[in-house]
């Protein structure tokens, strides 16, 4: 069994206890075991709540000096607190009514003025969201940044702007005015310049009304000698331009065992068929007369053409096609009607 000494050989812990009142305990108890002993002791109560402190001095900062020679003296208790800096060793000193206390690495040195940067725009791209990137062409001195922007809407109607100063259209550096235009003449290009010419448009219509027409009566004894006979003739006056006719019209035919065509033809009763008003079959009836040439017509070529500055003659002719030998045949003049429009030719370039 341990006894007290060997407790004290060994250890002894002292644990205060909380309890309030000392006086009713009357005791203090003492325990001994093989790895020490334990004192149990009542706890004091606590103390009154001291005085109020005196302030404490507050913090003044002080003008900075160069190095500690130049601290200020005759300092006291009552100047606690006065700090100042010294730029020597970049310390802050601390009075603390005692003496000085040593703030080391308090504060930086100004350092040497850094190079002015410049900045210029490089290149501006329409884009779809916007960016900015430091382009390859900037320099230690300028930044040149780059730009994608994407296009904002669109803005307000702006104000109308004043008239401006009226010209002459012949005052224009492509206009040639060497042929100097007449009354009629429009402005054409050539390739090159403009140019006065002559208004090149369809005229007409030119007509030959019913009254002007003949009427042609083949008999069964004619037939064979009178294979066609001319029933109009359309005059018209020369054109400035070269052009191509564009016919229509009808004419009453009447026959017997005949196919009978009508036709328009240019400059004589021989000359090229420009219109044509044809039979389906040995009949009765107006031939409607509409453009017809033998051959293809192109804007370069001559076909069914009328030369600039040159009169000429539109001929209607009624012209047997087919018939037997008691064949005959004749028009009339009623309802008859012959159209024409002079078709500017143009060539192609």
């Amino acid at each position: 069994m341990a006894s007290i000494g060997d407790a004290l050989e060994q250890q002894v812990t002292i644990r205060w206890v909380d309890i309030g009142d000392i006086a009713s305990l009357k005791r203090a108890v003492f325990e001994v075991t093989p790895e020490g002993g334990r004192l149990e002791l009542p706890r004091g109560e606590k103390g009154a709540k001291g005085d109020k402190g005196d302030p404490a001095n507050p913090v003044r900062m002080g003008a900075m000096v160069n190095d500690p020679s130049g601290l200020p003296t005759g300092l006291g208790v009552s100047d606690a607190n006065l700090c100042v800096p010294v730029l020597s060793d970049r310390s802050l000193r601390v009075w603390t009514g005692y003496g000085w206390t040593t703030y080391p690495n308090w504060f930086g040195v100004k350092g040497d003025t850094g190079e002015s940067q410049q900045v210029a725009v490089g290149s501006v791209t329409n884009g779809g969201a916007a960016s900015v990137t430091l382009s390859p062409a900037s320099t230690s001195s300028t930044a040149v940044l780059d730009f994608v922007l994407p296009q904002g809407p669109a803005g307000p109607p702006g104000e109308q702007g004043p008239v401006g100063p009226t010209a002459s259209i012949s005052t224009a550096s492509d206009v040639d005015q060497t042929t100097a235009p007449v009354s009629g003449d429009v402005l054409r290009f050539n390739g090159t310049e403009w140019a006065p010419e002559k208004l090149i448009a369809p005229v007409g219509p030119f007509t030959l009304p019913a009254s002007s027409f003949s009427a042609a009566d083949v008999s069964t004894g004619d037939f064979s000698s009178t294979p066609s006979v001319m029933i109009g003739n359309l005059s018209i006056p020369a054109m400035p331009f070269a052009w191509r006719p564009i016919v229509s019209g009808q004419v009453e035919v009447l026959v017997y065992a005949s196919l009978v065509n009508v036709e328009v033809r240019l400059g004589s009763a021989s000359g090229p068929i420009v219109g044509l008003g044809s039979a389906r079959d040995q009949e009765d009836g107006f031939r409607t007369i509409v453009p017809y040439f033998d051959s293809a017509v192109e804007p370069g070529n001559s076909v069914g053409m009328v030369n600039a500055n040159v009169a000429t003659n539109l001929v209607v002719v009624a012209q047997r096609v087919s018939g037997g030998s008691l064949a005959n045949w004749e028009t009339t003049k009623t309802g008859a009607q012959l159209s024409a429009i002079c078709q500017p030719v143009v060539t192609v370039a």
